[in-house]
């Protein structure tokens, strides 16, 4: 039995608002098994009836809020990145300095 296409776009705006709890819990690893479940969903997605302004707008907006997240996740990686060279920068500095005054 075929979903009716207002069927799929609540199937839809269910699996994004699903992605916004996991991205909120940094369940990051759950959040891109979800992406792979929406991507498959979406390629075969009907078009959006006439009536369903507020449900678009709604998945539009979930939307926003996981690229907020993700943006936020990447600018948290990208300074922990920055902290690690930067102990490494000084851990081999001691390591050099200790290793000279032997």
């Amino acid at each position: 039995m075929n979903q009716s296409p207002k069927q799929s776009w609540l199937k839809l705006l269910n699996l994004t608002e699903q992605m916004v709890a996991v991205a909120e819990s940094h369940d990051w690893l759950q959040l891109t098994e979800l992406q792979q479940d929406r991507d498959q969903l979406m390629q075969g997605l009907p078009a959006a009836p006439a009536d369903s302004a507020a449900l678009l707008e709604n998945i539009l907006g979930l939307n926003q809020q996981l690229e907020s997240l993700s943006q936020q996740q990447r600018q948290q990686l990208t300074e922990q990145l920055r902290q690690g060279q930067q102990n490494r920068q000084g851990i081999q500095a001691y390591q050099q300095v200790t290793s000279a005054s032997h």
